[in-house]
């Protein structure tokens, strides 16, 4: 089972969280917490991007975490797209992943993913920017294939 062995993966690389966590260690976590998303649809789950605030702030800064919960909200007010037509953690709005790979980017607060997108064998890379705050490593921006962050985008939408 592909996803089974995602899990796996991800679960070697990081245990539960500890407040001396690593970048890598805090990425993959996210990745733990949220491998679901590849496999499950159901319109009554949350993924990342509809968790509250509280829950994000686990993960992503202060800025983000609440550019992502902005986001959100005007999606449910507007009953439409605002910023964000994809799953952040996937770069895609059709989420798969296998060979899922998380290491230490170039500098210092870098984290690279890595993946294999099944339905076209692509490889997907994504680069993690984190910054180190008193609550530990946090996601501050993710950047994409297309060139796009995903701070970016959510700084561009409407509100």
């Amino acid at each position: 089972m592909r996803f089974g062995a995602l899990v796996l993966g991800v679960l070697a690389i990081c245990g539960p969280a500890s407040a001396g966590e690593s970048s890598v260690g805090t990425v993959g976590r996210l990745y733990r917490d949220f491998a679901w998303e590849v496999v499950v649809a159901s319109p009554n789950a949350l993924g990342l991007a509809q968790q509250p605030k509280v829950v994000l702030l686990r993960y992503f800064t202060p800025q983000l975490a609440a550019a992502l919960a902005a986001d959100d909200a005007c999606a449910r007010h507007r009953h439409e797209v605002c910023a964000l037509d994809f799953m952040p953690l996937w770069a895609s709005q059709d989420p798969a992943a296998e060979e899922l790979h998380i290491s230490p980017g170039a500098t210092s607060g870098h984290v690279a993913v890595r993946y294999t997108y099944p339905p076209t064998g692509a490889v997907i890379s994504l680069e993690y920017r984190l910054l180190q705050t008193k609550a530990g490593w946090r996601v501050s921006d993710i950047l994409y294939p297309s060139g796009n962050s995903l701070a970016g985008l959510l700084a561009a939408a409407p509100r």
